[in-house]
């Protein structure tokens, strides 16, 4: 899916009704170069705007618990506990996961609903219910 296919998704999905309010945090940004920094200020914005969905774009279609571990298994849908102990556990590193996940964590403690990871190539699909990590309040 190309970038005009993305977005053609994107505004299908808001025309249709299916998203109120969101906001996608790019895996680029040009305001912050540290990707804690991004996170934690998308996550801040997303709860400012009273968003129902965080999207969090990555490098990844969908996040992984003991990821290259031969017991590695993809998170489709989640709850707020679950991620809450796996990042206690270590699952997700600072260096990598760990800041979209403690991002994600804020927003849905401070009102959110639901959050998705994914990578932009999946955006559409994930955002039909089709493929990337689903994290929902309890």
């Amino acid at each position: 899916m190309n970038h005009d296919d993305r977005s053609d998704a994107l505004a299908r999905s808001f025309l249709n009704g299916h998203i109120d309010r969101a906001l996608f945090t790019p895996n680029a940004n040009a305001f912050f170069t540290d990707d804690v920094l991004k996170d934690f200020a998308s996550s801040l914005l997303a709860r400012d705007l009273g968003a129902e969905l965080f999207v969090v774009s990555t490098g990844v279609e969908k996040v992984a618990v003991d990821f290259g571990k031969p017991t590695q298994r993809w998170l489709e849908r989640v709850s707020l506990a679950e991620v809450r102990k796996y990042l206690a556990e270590g699952q997700f590193p600072k260096g990598s996961m760990g800041p979209k996940i403690e991002a994600i964590i804020s927003f849905l403690e401070g009102g959110g609903t639901r959050a998705l990871i994914t990578n932009p190539p999946n955006l559409g699909r994930a955002l039909s219910g089709a493929t990337g990590t689903h994290i929902v309040t309890d």
